[in-house]
């Protein structure tokens, strides 16, 4: 409850046009104390200043989420932790609902939805007991799970009935449908089913079940409908596994369906199972010859295979469907001048390699009597011409000449003339090492 007299209720959204729409529809209540913040940093700093006895945020804030500012508003001190929270938002999916369970949010809004719901839904929140309403419907909830588990189906509908009188909860909803379909009523659980989803238009479970119910009643392509967009649930929720199931089911009922196959590879290629991915987008591609997403989307799985002239193949193929498909057309150039530039720094490490070794010690000595000792000593020759020079080596014959280096792509900087006062060795200098 808040306290009494004028409640004061923060709003915090990034929409200015929401945030002052939202405004206009509390005055037409007759709460006219509200304050405006713009992000999550603005909104803490109110909550701290001002004490709000209401707090209505979007999820979707630009620096911080929604449901972050109501864990640090849960964190704060007794008097502002028992704050009415109210958040709502186009992305509010199972995990922000759990999340938000967990936090303690009072009440959820999902988007799309009109004027008098959002005043609705403001109105029943100030004016309950939220701790003790709270309990009484988590109470009877796990009575309607306990006695699902226990095969004491009438009861849990029930108790479940019990519970909707309370809130309208879409995992109750699903309890309901659950039951009336192992009941038989297919009828009555889709109508369950699908009131789940308009309060929860993320319940990927609810959308899952209402396929499998028109699977029963012949109805294909509605089945096939609710499947898919279940696993695409699914997938954005990061459950591969379960999404992987329900696209196996359509193809059960379709086995020519392209975009089931696509998504399954692209499920593979995130498991690492690139082999199936494989697979699957060459289905894909049997089925539906024309869409160069499939090639775009073979031709990364083979770019993780290290299979680079598949790779282009695809790509190419790609590009030649739609000339205007960009991502495509870059990865292309990029496999491409990967390659150049692989074959440029091989050369290069040959020519290192070559122009770094020693040559061999010349066959040539100029011997001179040692005075005294009748002896006879090696004295090197006395260079005449530059260490490169193609008319003569470091002293040696053309034979025992160290073999010059191959020019890098790049260029290469000749030592200047004259005798070497280093390692008999040619050496060359990169001026513009690049790749």
């Amino acid at each position: 409850m808040v306290r009494s007299g004028q409640p004061t209720i923060l709003l915090v959204d990034s929409d200015l046009e929401l945030l002052d729409k939202n405004g206009s529809l509390l005055q037409e209540m007759g709460l006219f104390n509200h304050l405006h913040a713009e992000n999550g940093s603005e909104a803490l700093a109110m909550i701290r200043n001002f004490n709000p006895d209401l707090l209505i945020l979007s999820q979707n804030l630009p620096d911080i989420s929604g449901l972050t500012i109501l864990s640090k508003v849960r964190e704060m001190d007794e008097d502002r932790s028992k704050t009415i929270i109210i958040i709502y938002g186009d992305k509010i999916n199972e995990r922000v609902l759990a999340k938000a369970g967990r936090i303690g949010v009072d009440d959820i809004i999902v988007a799309p939805y009109d004027d008098d719901t959002f005043k609705r839904q403001i109105l029943n929140t100030l004016h309950e007991e939220p701790d003790a309403r709270t309990a009484e419907t988590e109470r009877l909830m796990e009575k309607c799970s306990e006695l699902i588990e226990e095969g004491k189906l009438d009861e849990a509908l029930e108790t479940c009935t019990d519970v909707i009188s309370l809130s309208d909860n879409a995992e109750v909803y699903y309890n309901m449908g659950y039951i009336l379909s192992v009941r038989g009523d297919f009828e009555g659980a889709l109508k369950s089913f699908k009131k789940a989803t308009v309060i929860n238009n993320q319940h990927a479970r609810a959308f899952k079940q209402m396929g499998l119910i028109y699977q029963k009643m012949g109805r294909i392509d509605e089945a096939q409908r609710n499947l898919e967009h279940a696993a695409e649930l699914h997938m954005v929720l990061n459950q591969e596994n379960e999404a992987e199931e329900i696209l196996n089911t359509v193809l059960t009922l379709r086995p020519n369906t392209t975009n089931v196959y696509n998504t399954l590879g692209i499920i593979y290629r995130h498991q690492g199972r690139l082999q199936e991915a494989v697979v699957a987008y060459d289905k894909a591609r049997k089925i539906h010859p024309d869409d160069e997403n499939i090639f775009f989307n073979m031709a990364r799985v083979f770019i993780d295979l290290n299979d680079i002239p598949k790779a282009q193949e695809a790509l190419r193929k790609a590009v030649s469907l739609n000339r205007k498909f960009t991502p495509a057309a870059d990865l292309l150039r990029a496999t491409e001048l990967g390659i150049k530039l692989r074959t440029w720094r091989r050369g290069c490490l040959e020519a290192l390699s070559r122009c770094l070794t020693p040559c061999p010690p010349s066959p040539r000595k100029s011997l001179s009597a040692d005075s005294g000792s009748g002896s006879s000593r090696w004295k090197p020759p006395s260079p005449s011409g530059p260490p490169f020079s193609s008319e003569r080596g470091r002293g040696a014959s053309s034979s025992s000449r160290c073999p010059a280096p191959t020019t890098p792509p790049w260029g290469w900087t000749r030592p200047a003339a004259g005798p070497s006062t280093s390692s008999p060795t040619a050496r060359y200098i990169p001026s513009r090492a690049r790749w």
